[in-house]
């Protein structure tokens, strides 16, 4: 195609968001943005000399995984835990893997590349990804530039010089590394403030592990449990982890209360919240990120989807990383949250997987949804299922509870595919 010349593409399925589900539809690209989308005819007619590509299937939006660990794409989540094993019983065994060397540098940044490119493959567009070590930090395949992947270096710190410790990298990080905290039960509350101070101040996302398990709410509201065992096994635990924290009845009271809550800060999990919690995260504009495949796998529970959305928060998804979720694909995961959440509609668990994720990430003037001025970047899906429907409802719901399509092609400008069978 030439510079300047307007790029139609028609399949008989539009999914924009924007509009109901259009039939034989066309989205018409220009100098790498969206410039028109409507009814093949119309939008046909508005560009009389432009380049046609038929597609046979559905066009939708790419897909956004809104948390993952890039890092961790070599150890694989290949057994189940037992009836027996806590979280912890698993936190403690995958620092065991890393701190031995089980896996070589070359080990796993090949395994993270590798990780990034199934993402393209399945269709996302962007990934949210957290690790430990800036070296460790991995780019997307040069010829495609996508997913775009957005890097955040965790932190943590249980006794007072291991806080001090992460004061003082914390001054010598260049502002271009986005600064994230771990988890509440990780990271001492004085650490959580200055880091959530740093993302305000240099407008980065501040994504926070929050309530990813019920006995994270022992640990906030009386200082024993699973977490406390944990950090004392450890010999982290100095008796003064809350010596500058206010009492709080949840995670999200804590992080309220801490001033951790704005637009840009990201609760990842949210298993063990409540109708205050959420209404708190609501109110304070912060954005949520479930992982259902990962909760499922360490037996954390099922976070309350349905609740959020009634409280007006459309929560992202994320896949977690390949140690807690032996399937690290984002079809995988809508088809759970339809199976834990029969009554929620095909089109919101869709628009999790895409718009909730790019809002989260402040994305969402390019991605998220099929409209005018967006990104010249989204997907065609297609499959002997999909071919069958005949309705929007059937069609949708094979879309999410059907898992990933047989054909994956990505529509750019320019034109390029990228097929997944």
């Amino acid at each position: 195609m030439k510079k300047g010349e307007v790029l139609i593409v028609t399949a008989p399925w539009v999914l924009s968001f924007d509009k109901p589900l259009i039939k034989n539809g066309a989205v018409a690209l220009l100098d790498g943005r969206i410039v028109g989308v409507g009814s093949e005819h119309k939008v046909a007619e508005r560009f009389s000399t432009s380049v046609t590509h038929r597609y046979p299937g559905v066009l939708l939006p790419a897909l956004v995984n809104a948390h993952m660990h890039l890092e961790l794409s070599c150890f694989n989540a290949d057994t189940a835990l037992d009836a027996n094993s806590s979280f912890t019983d698993w936190v403690e065994d995958l620092l065991q893997k890393r701190a031995h060397n089980a896996v070589s540098e070359k080990d796993i940044r090949i395994a993270a590349e590798r990780q990034i490119e199934k993402q393209f493959e399945s269709g996302v567009v962007f990934i949210g990804d957290i690790g430990n070590i800036p070296e460790f930090f991995f780019s997307p395949p040069a010829e495609s530039h996508l997913p775009q992947v957005y890097h955040m270096l965790e932190f943590l710190g249980s006794t007072h010089d291991a806080v001090q410790n992460s004061f003082k990298r914390l001054e010598n990080l260049p502002v271009t590394v986005a600064a994230v905290a771990h988890a509440p039960y990780s990271t001492r509350p004085e650490l959580l403030v200055k880091i959530k101070e740093r993302c305000d101040r240099l407008g980065h996302i501040f994504s926070v592990h929050t309530s990813e398990t019920w006995d994270e709410l022992s640990f906030i509201t009386s200082q024993t449990g699973l977490f406390r065992d944990f950090l004392e096994k450890r010999g982290t635990w100095d008796g003064e982890f809350f010596r500058n924290a206010p009492e709080s009845s949840s995670t999200i009271d804590y992080f309220s209360r801490l001033g951790l809550l704005n637009a840009k800060t990201l609760l990842v999990h949210c298993v063990s919240v409540s109708d205050q919690d959420l209404a708190v995260v609501q109110e304070s504009g912060a954005k949520i990120c479930v992982c259902p495949g990962s909760n499922a796998f360490l037996h954390s529970g099922v976070a309350p989807v349905k609740t959020m959305l009634d409280y007006d928060i459309i929560p992202a998804l994320g896949t977690d990383s390949p140690a807690s979720n032996p399937q690290p694909d984002m079809w995988a995961e809508m088809q759970r949250v339809a199976a834990d959440h029969p009554g929620i509609d095909a089109v919101m668990i869709l628009k999790m997987a895409t718009q909730a994720g790019a809002k989260a990430f402040g994305l969402d003037a390019h991605y998220g949804n099929i409209s005018l001025g967006k990104a010249a970047s989204f997907l065609h899906v297609d499959s002997k299922k999909i071919n069958n429907c005949k309705t929007d409802k059937e069609l949708l719901n094979v879309l999410v509870k059907s898992g990933k399509p047989e054909i994956i092609q990505w529509i750019q400008q320019p034109l390029m595919h990228s097929q997944s069978k």
